[in-house]
This record gives C-alpha cells, sequence and structure tokens, in this order.
C-alpha cells in the first residue's frame, strides 16, 4: 500500500490566516498540520509517500524537508495551479506513483490526531479484509464546506443544507479509482 498527501488547495476556507504561507504548513501545537498525516501513513507501515501539490508548495515541502531522511520517502507530484480543480483532479495526478497498489489518501490540510496508532492501522485491516475503497465520515452541524455523501457520490462543498456528516479528508482506495475519474 502507497500513501499520498493531497497538498494543492487554495485555502480560501482560512483566509487571511493562508496568504502568507499554506494551510498545510499552519502549526498545530508543535508541528505543521501535514506532519500528523505524514505520521498517520507512517505509523499505518507505509512509507513510499507522494505529495501532490503545486509546484511552489512543493518547493516548500523539499526545503522543510531538506535535512530529513524523510525526504528520500517522499515523492513530489506538481499539479500546476490552473488545473487544480478540487479533490478528483488532484487525486488523478498521483496515478502514475500509485500505479495497481491499493493507497490511503489524507487531505493534507485535515488534521487527525490518532493518539493510539490504531484508528487507521484498523481501517487499513478492514480494507484489506473486504477489498473494496472505504472512508470515514464525522458528525458536523453543516457539511456544506465539507465532502459529503449523496446517496452512492461524495459532493465536494454542495449546497445541501440537510448534509450533517462530513467526509473529513481520509481515505482508502484501490487503483481501479482512478477510472471512474475518468468517467466523471
Amino acid at each position: 500500500m502507497k500513501g499520498v498527501i493531497i497538498a494543492a488547495g487554495f485555502g480560501k476556507r482560512m483566509w487571511p490566516a493562508t496568504e502568507a504561507y499554506p494551510k498545510i504548513f499552519h502549526q498545530i501545537y508543535d508541528k505543521p498540520t501535514v506532519f500528523y498525516n505524514l505520521t498517520n501513513l507512517i505509523a499505518m507501515g507505509i512509507t513510499d509517500i507522494c505529495i501532490v501539490g503545486t509546484p511552489e508548495m512543493n518547493r516548500q515541502f523539499k526545503k522543510l524537508f531538506s535535512d530529513s531522511l524523510l525526504l528520500k520517502y517522499l515523492t513530489f507530484v506538481d499539479e500546476q495551479e490552473d488545473d487544480v480543480q478540487g479533490t478528483a483532479t488532484s487525486i488523478k495526478k498521483a496515478e502514475k506513483f500509485v500505479g495497481t497498489d491499493s493507497f490511503a489518501l489524507f487531505m493534507g490540510d485535515c488534521l487527525f490526531v490518532d493518539l493510539t496508532n490504531s484508528i487507521f492501522n484498523d481501517l487499513r485491516e478492514e480494507f484489506e479484509e473486504r477489498g473494496v475503497s472505504l472512508t470515514i465520515t464525522v458528525p458536523v452541524k453543516d457539511a456544506r464546506a465539507f465532502s459529503y455523501f449523496d446517496g452512492d457520490y461524495i459532493i465536494e462543498k454542495g449546497s445541501d443544507p440537510t448534509r450533517k456528516n462530513a467526509v473529513p479528508g481520509f481515505y482508502i482506495f484501490k487503483s481501479d479509482v482512478f477510472s471512474y475519474i475518468d468517467k466523471i
């Protein structure tokens, strides 16, 4: 299994804080947000990790990791700012990296703290047992600012005010997800 972190967004929901630097680099307690998801991937036993970001963001990542052993495990895929259209197009950018493997995907700006290092391992085991792609949802007051399920589909930043369960930005996919992305 491989790991993918999507970090190509513009941080519009966090503006003006994101005007100075991307939201994935904002510190939460003692480290940038994206480090929490890197830690989660590594705790899942995943060390082959791809970060999909804009060229500028990837330059900042490389600078951030320049003196880290972690840099040797990271692959960076550029998504030109003009091409950033949403989660699906960013996932599609990782297709060559993923190949035919399954992969765990974190949205780089979502904060997941797994103090037991078991939640994401349990989800990985569930994925391996069932053999189907999966995600999780969390209850929220209004899911319109996030992604949510509408029947069999995930709607990104939709308009339905009755949706109360958001997809928080973690998925495990089989590689066939790319064929579905091609259809939409």
